[in-house]
């Protein structure tokens, strides 16, 4: 059913490499908008409980808890200055802490984003071969990182004990038919849609997308005018990817089906 309550407090939750930075810049031509992008990526990786060794060279951040910044992004929520508040984070950092969906975001409106593993996995790999990402010290591919598991696990939780019918998009669908479907996911969350949420004007600073290692995983939609669909009928050279890549792509296939059965389709 159609929600027609506007929500001040939407999150979006998703996989790496899944288009979400187009989307987080879709939602920022939204007037009195506020964009949180991948809070709890300080918890996962620098914060005191954080569960990657992806950075220990790093001194821990005391400030970066899980609940302290589930408290930060309920306090932006409650500001009088913005009308929404969209929250875009990867459901793998929240991995063991689910219940935080519960305790801190029961009000928020949850929505998920997925992409095919067989785009995504590669390219998160490919990411970690690209200098620049590796500047920021992003330098392996790690398959834990795949993050399907763990986003369907949230899906669930959310289905169970917040919402029966929790939206999901498909990066695809949203590249296929990119104001159709923006359409329908802001009707279905409560978000008023705009006719131009689908255009914008390449190189503009985003405030969210300041960090250094953060421009260098965004440079693509920083540069872009909109949601653009990959040219599948160019040919491209085979690529043999590592065991471990392989791997991760065939443990997450399953999850992703099964929340691509569910995800929004025009009708």
């Amino acid at each position: 059913m159609t929600s027609t309550i506007p929500r001040k407090h939407v999150f979006l939750w998703t996989a790496l490499r899944s288009c979400s930075s187009a989307f987080e810049r879709s939602i920022l031509t939204l007037s009195r908008t506020q964009l949180m992008s991948e809070p709890f990526s300080a918890s996962f990786y620098f914060g005191p409980q954080r569960q990657s060794c992806r950075y220990d060279s790093k001194e821990a951040d005391p400030k970066a808890s899980y609940e302290n910044v589930a408290r930060e992004i309920v306090n932006q929520a409650n500001n009088d200055n913005i009308d929404l508040l969209f929250v875009k984070d990867m459901a793998y950092y929240m991995k063991g802490r689910l219940g935080f969906l519960k305790e801190f975001f029961q009000d928020a409106k949850h929505s998920f984003l997925i992409r095919n593993p067989k785009k995504t996995i590669p390219s998160q790999y490919r990411a970690s071969e690209n200098p620049e990402i590796q500047a920021s010290g992003w330098n392996y591919f790690d398959p834990p990182e795949a993050g399907f598991k763990e986003l369907f696990e949230m899906y669930s939780f959310v289905k169970d004990n917040l919402d029966a019918n929790p939206v999901v998009v498909d990066a695809d669908d949203l590249l296929e038919s990119p104001k159709e479907i923006m359409k329908e996911y802001c009707d279905r969350v409560g978000i008023k849609y705009e006719q131009h949420m689908t255009t914008w004007k390449p190189g503009e600073i985003i405030q969210a997308w300041q960090d250094g290692w953060v421009i260098a995983w965004r440079r693509g939609a920083l540069n872009s005018s909109g949601f653009i669909k990959s040219d599948s009928s160019s040919s491209k050279p085979e690529i043999e990817y590592p065991s471990d890549v392989v791997k991760a792509m065939e443990d997450s296939q399953a999850f992703y089906d099964k929340m691509f059965s569910v995800r929004l389709r025009l009708a």
